[in-house]
């Protein structure tokens, strides 16, 4: 039997993590002392490196871009100065080319000359002795930004999620959104919902107040645990999805979210999308980075992020990422608590091998549920009066606490410049106990409020592999890269649950001392279990056209054993996609695509008798993008219909399911990052979505839940506004959506709607040498809103409140 006390707070690990940042500036190398703040560091070149043959593809544009770009895919640094390239501008270049042979072959018919140094290449005039240049070093991120690393600013050029492969965002004929390392860090995010806040079409806090998980909508789409993912692979997730744990964005270097169905390379998954969290690894450049943090609800949070080589070759590079927080919130005896520990090792014997392991370990606690209110008195008019939204429906000492640990292999081999290998794979633990107490309901008196016992304890072993094969050919104007791979993952879960009423509490006048009690449990142990084999290839006809094609088998099992009984199913599905992307001059790239899902669905049709089948969905997509020259601004529009079929609908006069149902979801989205000079950073979107249920045995069109018609955010930050000061300020907007239906079952059924809301957050930071302090405020005017669900009840739960936070930063 788990224990039934609180846990105690962590506050004495904020004095741990003290000590290790102090130790962490010890222990440091003594090259990271040597180094230039800003340059990147690399290895010597050596003159066969410089000699070796690579495959190159750069557009037609300006010099510094294409010796940047040149720079990225040999790997390799260089260093200018921006009035030797200024104004030149030079012709599409392929092939297989040495390093200095590119350099030169960009650089002929200009009065330039390359030159190799210790450190990699020093572009400078032929009229001038190289000793006498002062070149402007290109920013490392933006000579190595790969699909997998840090990104320089907002923009992000490279994207796996939609390819499984390093693909130009602007060559690939999807909708595809990130959210960078800089652009978390100047809004203040602490939570994949705030990172995706100010993205289109995302519902991004669903669920209100959760401190538990992220519940997200996409497209008129819920993306439960299913539809989460790290570095490729799905998160570790319960089978029963009774909970989820909370990805802390500090241990990320990009969140990405690739909308619309994706089963071809990732299986079964919900129509709307999926997001897939980056995490930090190591770096050849030796760092430290410290921050503090106090805020509203007397949040304290200290985290640590150190890396480096941790041999004198660089072949072995290291990486800790740890935070600890402690929080109170704004519901009365609410906690919210983490430790996050992520160590991470390199090992890069050759130029073709590279082997990254992770782990992690995370363990978040949490008081009552947050709200579980009634919507009489707080989404709407109570005689009594006015619920306040710190009440809880729960008791001070109920237990809410979910554990995970996970470690993870990430290998990439490359046999030639041709033929390449990786396989990721990775095993989580985790843990979840509950013993709680909520309401489920009003009396007639409208101010006493029904309650139950609820307890739920559940471990979950999940195990996930993906292979891929990688293979690049060229035949003339013609190049292909071919990705085969098999993917297996098994999930499996021991869930035991209970229930039983509780005392009633009056929600005006509450009164708690209400022990737990011991209850009768009903033990489950769910599990799963899926293959699936992907074959996709990616043609590129010139410097213009881009056509995608790929096809999945999978096959998947569920296993529900139940105390009482059990049951078996088995699901086959093929699944495919295609999509065609033209890049005109002007910056334009006009695309379509197509794109199919499927999820098997567990339980049996209540009026066949007959076994659930996978629920499928379908999306066409029409879409244009612009990529400005200088490669710093994008915007995409796309429109879209998207339908899921064999969904489950309600039979009517019971609580039970049958699958006749089918939902349509139809938009158009438009979101842009632009970068406005060297001060101006700004992103902005806006999303119209007519979703509905279009074959419904009790909701026939009517309008989806959680699907708003209009969405609309924008966010803007300005660099040094006074000497070391930027700012940046943004809202968020979301029209009113449904949130149940009144009259099931019978012809006056009809919506109803949470109001709309516009929401304003603000930052400011100033930096001093290498100390940055950060103000940030989400929700700056205070707006109480709610977000409420039925299941016959009325439950709401208060948004977030007002938060303010301080944030002291030291970066080495």
């Amino acid at each position: 039997m788990h224990s039934q006390q609180p846990s105690t707070r962590i506050s004495t690990t904020c004095a741990t993590l003290l000590v290790c940042s102090a130790l962490g500036l010890a222990t440091l190398p003594p090259l990271a002392q040597a180094d230039t703040a800003g340059q990147s560091a690399s290895p010597p070149i050596s003159q066969s490196g410089s000699l070796a043959s690579h495959a190159f593809d750069l557009p037609a544009g300006a010099l510094g871009i294409a010796l940047n770009r040149a720079a990225q895919q040999a790997g390799v640094a260089i260093s200018f100065t921006s009035d030797d390239v200024a104004g030149q501008t030079v012709a599409a270049l392929q092939g297989d080319y040495s390093i200095h042979a590119v350099f030169s072959q960009l650089l002929a018919g200009s009065q330039l000359t390359v030159h190799s140094t210790h450190s990699g290449y020093v572009v400078s005039s032929a009229r001038e002795d190289v000793m006498t240049l002062n070149p402007v070093q290109v920013d490392g991120a933006a000579i190595t930004e790969s699909a997998f690393g840090p990104v320089d600013g907002y923009v992000a050029a490279r994207s796996a999620t939609a390819t499984k492969s390093s693909t130009k965002i602007i060559d690939t004929p999807r909708s595809i959104s990130v959210v960078t390392r800089d652009e978390m860090d100047q809004r203040g995010v602490e939570s994949i919902s705030d990172a995706l806040s100010y993205t289109a079409g995302v519902v991004a806090d669903a669920f209100g107040d959760e401190g538990r998980y992220d519940e997200i909508y996409v497209r008129g789409f819920k993306l439960s645990a299913n539809g989460i993912f790290i570095d490729g692979l799905k998160m570790g997730a319960p089978p029963s999805e009774y909970f989820g744990t909370k990805i802390d964005p500090y241990g990320l270097e990009r969140v990405e979210l690739l909308k619309g169905p994706s089963s071809i390379l990732y299986g079964q998954i919900n129509p709307g999308g999926l997001i897939n969290s980056i995490t930090k690894r190591p770096s050849a450049d030796t760092f430290l980075s410290t921050e503090f943090q106090y805020g509203s609800y007397s949040k304290k949070r200290a985290a640590i992020d150190l890396g480096g080589p941790i041999s004198d070759n660089k072949q072995w590079l290291g990486r800790l990422t740890a935070l600890v927080q402690e929080s109170d919130t704004q519901h009365d005896f609410g906690r919210n608590d983490r430790i996050y520990i992520a160590p991470a090792i390199s090992w890069q014997p050759s130029d073709k091998t590279n082997w990254t392991f992770l782990a992690n370990y995370q363990r978040d606690e949490h008081g009552p549920y947050p709200g579980f209110l009634p919507s009489l008195g707080t989404l709407d008019p109570n005689p009594n009066g006015k619920i306040s939204t710190a009440r809880t429906t729960g008791e001070p000492g109920d237990i809410d606490e979910t554990e995970q640990y996970s470690i993870s292999s990430l290998l990439e081999h490359r046999f030639s410049d041709r033929f390449s290998f990786k396989q990721n794979f990775r095993y989580t633990s985790s843990s979840y106990d509950n013993e709680a107490i909520f309401g489920w309901g009003l009396e007639s008196d409208n101010r006493t409020i029904n309650r139950g016992y609820y307890l739920v304890y559940s471990d979950v072993s999940n195990f996930v592999m993906d292979n891929q094969l990688e293979m690049r050919l060229s035949t003339g104007a013609i190049s292909h890269t071919v990705i085969a791979g098999i993917d297996y993952r098994h999930s499996k879960e021991t869930l035991e649950s209970g229930y039983a009423s509780a005392p009633s509490l009056d929600i005006f006048a509450p009164v708690y001392n209400t022990p737990f009690i011991n209850l009768d449990t009903y033990t489950e142990k769910p599990e799963q279990t899926q293959t699936g084999i992907y074959l996709q290839e990616q043609t590129k006809v010139g410097d213009e056209l881009f056509i995608s094609l790929g096809g999945r088998w999978d096959r998947a099992t569920n296993n529900a054993d139940t105390s009482t009984s059990g049951s078996k199913t088995k699901d086959n599905a093929f699944t495919w996609s295609a999509g065609l992307l033209y890049k005109t001059r002007f910056g334009l790239s006009p695309y379509l695509s197509y794109a199919e899902s499927f999820k098997p669905e567990v339980g049996a049709d209540y009026i066949t008798g007959k076994l659930f089948e996978p629920s499928t969905g379908k999306q066409y997509e029409l879409g244009l993008k612009w990529l400005a020259t200088d490669e710093r601004s994008l915007v995409t529009l796309s429109t879209f219909k998207l339908i899921q079929d064999n969904s489950l609908s309600g039979v009517p006069g019971t609580r039970e399911k049958t699958q006749d149902g089918e939902i349509e979801s139809s938009g158009l989205e438009i979101e842009g990052k632009f970068q406005i000079g060297e001060p101006w950073v700004v992103t902005a979107s806006y999303a119209y979505l007519d979703s509905e249920y279009s074959r419904d045995n009790e909701l026939q069109g009517l309008e989806v839940k959680q699907a708003p018609r209009h969405l609309a955010s924008v966010w803007a930050h300005y660099k040094n506004l006074l000497p070391g000061l930027s700012v940046g300020a943004g809202a968020r907007h979301v029209a009113r959506r449904v949130y149940d239906y009144e009259g099931k079952g019978s012809p006056s059924v009809n919506e109803l709607y949470l109001p709309s809301r516009t929401l304003l957050d603000f930052n400011a930071e100033y930096i001093l040498n290498k100390f940055t302090v950060s103000l940030d405020a989400r929700n700056l005017t205070n707006k109480e809103t709610f977000s409420c669900y039925s299941e016959g009840y009325g439950y709401c739960v208060p948004d977030d409140g007002r938060e303010l936070s301080i944030r002291l930063r030291y970066d080495y």
